[in-house]
């Protein structure tokens, strides 16, 4: 799977810090990328194409045009900026350490943080997003000013998130900047369709599951107990099945997909569900709202449990149609974030 490359500039947020202005407010941040005394500072980072970056070369190119690969991998080095914030929140609280994070805290605010790029001059740069990977290694990344509300509205769809647990809505948004390789199949209601996952219990089970010490501190202690317990177990979880019309127009040479979409994650896997439902006199599949849908004009089924913007859809008063509307208008594609292991 060949993805395209883009320089994003990665800086340690302690370095970002030692430029830190004392103001009435709090603290303020300049940093000059370009002053022989901090450009050492900036590690340039290769990162792979995803869905977040396309979203902003869409902007981007409104406004300039790259020809040649060399400065089209430039293009978002003064768009994205990562910063890494290890040793800072993820150290035992310390006087110093409490002093570091007062000040860290103050990046987070609206009034971000100002870079000087050679490209655009000075400019604010506002927290933004990370992807899993990011999060385990401490960093997240800050976008420009300019780019932000753009990429906010068409990362989120134009929806308006409601109260919901913060948690997963930053591990969702997370998805779009999962690396792939955008597709350019086709999709629609017909084509794409989301059915429920079927569910059972299983009953006595011997576990091992981690209790706290019952205590209210931030900082609790665990311990392994066994236990029996019952078991509702989610079928089909994260999984769901490609037509093998759809599949190929992936790739020729694989049968399992990793996809990404707006609030979709999950696997499918190349299954002729078309040929199996006829033999069976299956003409229609139900999907999750109760519409029945022509099993021939159907190319991926997706289950319940890999659609996590189920619950913001329906508050926004959307239909699937309406939704998946909704991502063709602001240019999201199936992107393929992994595949099977040919010869496996």
């Amino acid at each position: 799977m060949f993805l395209e490359k883009y320089i994003i500039p990665e800086i340690s947020a302690y370095s970002i810090i030692s430029c830190a202005k004392k103001t009435e407010e709090g603290y303020k941040f300049n940093f000059d990328t370009t002053d022989p005394s901090k450009e050492y500072l900036v590690k340039d980072t290769l990162q792979d194409n995803c869905p977040i970056f396309f979203q902003a070369m869409l902007f981007r190119n409104k406004t300039k045009v790259y020809s040649k690969e060399e400065n089209k991998q430039r293009a978002l080095r003064d768009v994205f900026i990562y910063v890494d914030f290890s040793g800072i929140f993820d150290r035992a609280p310390s006087e110093r350490v409490l002093e570091i994070q007062k000040i860290a805290e103050y990046m987070f605010r609206p009034e971000g943080i100002t870079f000087y790029f050679d490209t655009c001059g000075y400019q604010k740069y506002i927290a933004f997003e990370r992807s899993a990977s990011m999060s385990r290694e401490c960093k997240i990344s800050f976008v420009r000013e300019d780019f932000y509300d753009i990429l906010r509205e068409r990362m989120t769809l134009g929806m308006k998130i409601g109260e919901c647990q913060l948690s997963k809505l930053y591990a969702y948004n997370a998805l779009l900047f999962t690396s792939g390789e955008r597709s350019d199949t086709y999709y629609d209601e017909e084509s794409v369709i989301v059915i429920k996952n079927p569910k059972h219990m299983v009953k006595d089970v011997l576990a091992v599951t981690a209790v706290d010490d019952g205590t209210e501190n931030p900082m609790r202690k665990y311990s392994h107990v066994e236990k029996t317990m019952d078991f509702e177990i989610t079928e089909f979880d994260g999984e769901g099945m490609v037509s093998s019309a759809m599949a190929n127009s992936f790739s020729s040479e694989h049968s399992s997909f990793q996809i990404r979409m707006p609030y979709i994650k999950g696997v499918v896997h190349k299954v002729d569900f078309a040929s199996l439902f006829t033999e069976l006199g299956i003409e229609e599949i139900t999907d999750l709202w109760g519409n029945r849908h022509n099993v021939n004009k159907v190319h991926m089924i997706l289950t319940e449990s890999m659609f996590k913007g189920l619950g913001w859809m329906t508050e926004n008063g959307l239909s699937w149609a309406e939704y998946l509307a909704r991502c063709r208008k602001y240019d999201h594609a199936i992107y393929l974030s992994g595949t099977d292991k040919l010869g496996t």
